[in-house]
């Protein structure tokens, strides 16, 4: 005598070869606000000494000069060419010391050669 297939075998066969099914979120319901923007870290106000600036945007800390871009004031200090592109670098010439982003090119009361 024949026995007919067990269905639930062939059940549990077909579940067992079925790809995962991904899950996906369900919708807020309505009313809901959406949730809050990433937040991206704040660009200080302004630049401090040494900072190189673009002709946009920010600009010189209080008690600092923009100085113009010399291509000299890296490669060679006895060649203080301007570099044309409209950068700046922040200082503060006339203190008394060659500081941070001085060189001979943008502060020479300082920066002597």
């Amino acid at each position: 005598m024949r026995l007919p297939p067990a269905p639930a075998l062939l059940l549990i066969a077909a579940c067992a070869a079925a790809p995962e099914t991904p899950i996906v979120p369900r919708a807020d319901p309505p009313g809901t606000p959406p949730p809050p923007a990433p937040r991206l870290p704040l660009e200080p106000a302004c630049a401090e000494a040494g900072e190189v600036l673009s002709t946009e945007g920010r600009r010189c800390c209080d008690g600092l000069t923009a100085a113009p871009f010399y291509l000299g004031s890296v490669i060679r200090l006895d060649q203080c060419q301007l570099e044309g592109k409209g950068r700046a670098t922040c200082i503060r010439c006339g203190d008394g010391r060659c500081g941070k982003g001085e060189n001979t090119c943008n502060c020479p009361v300082d920066c002597p050669m």
